[in-house]
């Protein structure tokens, strides 16, 4: 991410949102803070576009597969399913210039502009990308990232001690300026929210439960998803249209429109939990899966007239995720509260139910979880039962995103599923190849696609 060697462009509106090139592309040798002016609003527009590319595009979908929701199948694809990737694959040019530039370029104008509201929305979004990048990475330039020309070579820094740090810092003051009240948000420019502060407030906290659970501090994660999202009405989502090869959908682009048949649902772990005649599925008295299994899946395929339609929405961070985050957090705390983690979980059943209204999802109680009971049949205690159908239902939640990845490295395979190749998973995503060439301070020696980050050590 030697940004001294990147040109900045705005405003690509229509991009190849799944295509295995760059969102945008341009002269290497111009600095990004050289960038034409844009307007605010612009500026947000342009930041929202980017940061819904990078959670839902190329590294979606490795992580997707690298979980075995779904199947790489063909050509590259069937190598990247089974880990044979160099850091040619990996990106930090989308992140670094395409959502946190114009969040800075956008804040300085805000700021001139007096509106304290609109700075706050920004620093989220920003949390957004470096939360990702050090999820998916683990140390990576922060406090002296975009910064040319000053700092040509940013230094990376700790995961542990200065990222996640700096990023919860973040996002506390992105909520202490959304609620100051001076200032708003541009409807039209806001593409998540339409301008709603108390939806984007409610977001920061739920974003925070889940950076507080990525670093394993429960306590403060319970705190947070209490103020975060609660319906969900207040699902932050990345929204596409209908326009082929340009804004649709990255997964039905990718699986439609670019490269049909190379990833699919063939072997997928998901779909098998989800099918009743396979003796991976999760269904019992109180759970009928068959409605959700048809929704994610077409036979062997993923469902382009289900869950991945041209202008089907994908999810950030949503009232399930807030939720599920309680959940766990309550059963991992130093007094485990299982009641507070089961009402948590019939929260997100009782959301399953009306989404999937012909399928089963009745509310669970704690006998459920006991020896014997309907969702034991290991014979665990009961809160172990318990917290393995949290895991599992945030795993078949949270269908298509980066967090099921992240969750999958952060808990060390909880599911037990056999590696695809190899006796390994991947734990990490690799350092880009334009990075390792141009930055001088990337971590060495490089870590491996099978070494932990920091956090996961």
């Amino acid at each position: 991410m030697k940004l001294t060697k990147i040109k900045y462009i705005l405003l690509l509106l229509l991009l190849p949102w799944a295509s295995c090139s760059d969102f945008v592309e341009g002269d290497t040798n111009v600095s990004p803070n050289s960038a034409t002016d844009a307007p605010l609003n612009s500026l947000i527009t342009a930041s929202q576009v980017y940061l819904f590319g990078v959670y839902t595009s190329e590294d979606a979908r490795l992580a997707n597969m690298w979980t075995q929701q779904f199947t790489g199948s063909e050509r590259q694809y069937s190598s990247y399913y089974n880990y044979l990737v160099t850091s040619e694959v990996f990106d930090f040019f989308n992140s670094y210039v395409g959502v946190i530039q114009p969040t800075l370029d956008a804040e300085s104008r805000a700021e001139v502009q007096g509106n304290t509201v609109a700075v706050g929305m920004l620093k989220v979004i920003r949390a957004m990308a470096f939360g990702r990048l050090t999820s998916l990475y683990g140390d990576i330039p922060f406090n002296e990232a975009n910064s040319y020309p000053e700092i040509e070579n940013p230094v990376y820094d700790d995961q542990v001690t200065i990222v996640y740090p700096g990023i919860q810092a973040m996002l506390t003051e992105a909520i202490g300026n959304l609620t100051s009240g001076e200032g708003g948000i541009p409807g039209s420019a806001d593409l998540i929210f339409g301008g709603n502060i108390a939806s984007w407030v409610a977001a920061a906290h739920s974003l925070k439960a889940r950076y507080f659970l990525q670093t394993g501090d429960y306590a403060q994660a319970i705190t947070e998803a209490n103020l975060g999202i609660s319906s969900s009405g207040g699902d932050m989502n990345a929204s596409f249209g209908t326009t082929v090869s340009a804004n649709q959908n990255p997964y039905y682009d990718f699986t439609v429109i670019q490269r049909n048949g190379y990833m699919t649902g063939a072997n997928s772990y998901l779909r098998k939990m989800l099918t009743s005649s396979e003796p991976e599925y999760r269904g019992n008295a109180k759970t009928d899966e068959t409605e959700r299994l048809n929704f994610i899946f077409n036979g062997l395929d993923l469902n382009n007239n289900g869950m991945f339609t041209a202008d089907a929405p994908m999810s950030l961070i949503s009232y399930k995720e807030n939720q599920l985050i309680l959940a766990e957090s309550n059963l991992k705390i130093s007094s485990p509260n299982a009641n507070a983690a089961l009402t948590a979980l019939n929260n997100v059943r009782a959301e399953l139910a009306i989404e999937f209204s012909s399928g089963t999802y009745s509310a669970y109680t704690l006998a459920d979880f006991g020896p014997g009971g309907i969702a034991n049949s290991a014979g665990e205690g009961t809160n172990v039962a318990l917290l393995n159908e949290i895991i599992e239902e945030k795993y078949t939640s949270l269908v298509g995103q980066i967090e099921v990845f992240i969750d999958f490295i952060r808990l060390d395979n909880p599911l037990g599923l056999t590696p695809a190749s190899g006796t390994q998973f991947p734990k990490r995503f690799l350092y880009p190849t334009d990075e390792v060439n141009s930055n001088s301070n990337v971590p060495n020696p490089l870590p491996g696609l099978f070494d932990a980050t920091k956090v996961n050590n």
